[in-house]
């Protein structure tokens, strides 16, 4: 009765906040629809944006071919950010960050058929760089996440060096686009940075934090948000 009541409840408030005649940062239909990762990186590509070699699988043969392929250099993600509320209660970790696919791992390959799973060739990156998006102004922040524990998932060592990052032009219109596309007003975009200069894009939350770049930059993203929220900021989507 507990799981039908709350049911009931939430599908009921699903439609009502879909009626609600107001700016939305964000619309719960859009951030639905923005979170799901392999939709990110179709729209991603077809908004300019570089994306990573991509594979997603339950055939351990065709994971352990895609490791060859990509020269042994591939990375695990999960598909949803969400699905560690789905731990036993037992396990302490809090979600699995992006982690190498591994020679060792290889032996443990056929676990993959038990469900799908998501690989992407290993990016080599200079730095990482978080892009924020709120309504039509773009922050910036490159994190020096090689010099530290998150050479691979930044969120491992926010101690790394990180400063204000002035994307190219072109870049930082198809953050924009991406953003737009989804319906969202605001955004933060994970891109590698590589030695070349290439920028990769990884994935887009569209409840992303913020506060810990602006404390640390004083970057004026809370203002930018006041300004959007209060009306005096045109939004990005309506």
């Amino acid at each position: 009765m507990e799981s039908f009541v709350e049911w009931e409840s939430s599908r009921a408030l699903d439609a009502i906040f879909r009626m609600i005649p107001a700016l939305w940062v964000n619309s719960p239909a859009a951030e639905h629809e923005a979170r799901l990762k392999l939709r990110q990186l179709e729209t991603a590509k077809a908004c300019g944006l570089s994306v990573p070699d991509t594979l997603v699988t339950n055939d351990p043969r065709a994971a352990a071919e895609f490791f060859e392929r990509m020269d042994r250099s591939v990375v695990y993600k999960l598909i949803d950010e969400g699905s560690h509320r789905y731990f036993p209660d037992y396990e302490v970790v809090k979600g699995i960050p992006t982690m190498p696919l591994r020679e060792a791992d290889l032996e443990h390959l056929q676990q993959v058929a038990t469900s799908l799973h998501l690989f992407q060739r290993r990016i080599k990156k200079r730095s990482d760089i978080r892009v924020t998006v709120v309504g039509h102004e773009v922050f910036a922040v490159e994190i020096m996440s090689q010099e530290g524990r998150g050479d691979l998932d930044f969120r491992l060592d926010y101690s790394v060096p990180m400063h204000y990052y002035e994307l190219p032009p072109a870049v930082e219109e198809s953050c924009l686009t991406l953003v737009r596309r989804f319906g969202l007003n605001y955004a933060a975009i994970d891109l590698g940075l590589t030695p070349e200069g290439e920028h990769v894009f990884f994935e887009i939350n569209p409840a992303g934090q913020w506060l810990w770049m602006e404390l640390r930059l004083e970057l004026p993203i809370s203002q930018a948000m006041a300004r959007l929220l209060a009306g005096s900021a045109e939004p990005l989507t309506r």
